[in-house]
């Protein structure tokens, strides 16, 4: 992430805006009982942490706080 956030940087000359939006789940037909806990480090690594990776690789390079913006988002998901 840290290299991303250098390159994009370096061709962008700066940042004004960070939205986050990731997620991912895979369906267990056995309900939440089912689900081993890899898949839980799993959605946990995917929808959280990597919305912290780009924060906190890209926060420190928002521009003045008058025009910089951060968002994040997930997606609603639905049977």
């Amino acid at each position: 992430m840290q290299e991303l956030a250098a390159t994009a940087l370096d061709r962008l000359g700066g940042v004004d805006i960070v939205v986050n939006n990731a997620g991912a789940a895979r369906t267990h037909l056995g309900g939440i009982s089912s689900i081993p806990d890899e898949e839980w480090l799993h959605a946990l690594d995917v929808n959280y942490l990597s919305t912290i990776r780009v924060a906190h690789a890209l926060l420190p390079a928002l521009r003045p706080p008058a025009r910089a913006a951060r968002s994040s988002t997930s997606p609603r998901w639905r049977r």
